[in-house]
């Protein structure tokens, strides 16, 4: 499915698709990604410090 893709504006991943369209009159739910920066960079951090 959809869930986990991408939405990207200019080049730039602002969201999260949390589920597509389920059919013609329902929304495409989003997640953005700037409420949770700090938590992906100490996850990043953490991670980048795995062996």
């Amino acid at each position: 499915g959809d869930s986990g893709g991408p939405l990207v504006c200019n080049g730039i991943a602002v969201g999260v698709i949390s589920h597509g369209q389920r059919g013609p009159n329902t929304p495409t739910a989003f997640t953005k990604i700037h409420n949770y920066l700090r938590f992906i960079d100490l996850v990043k951090t953490k991670d980048s410090l795995l062996p």
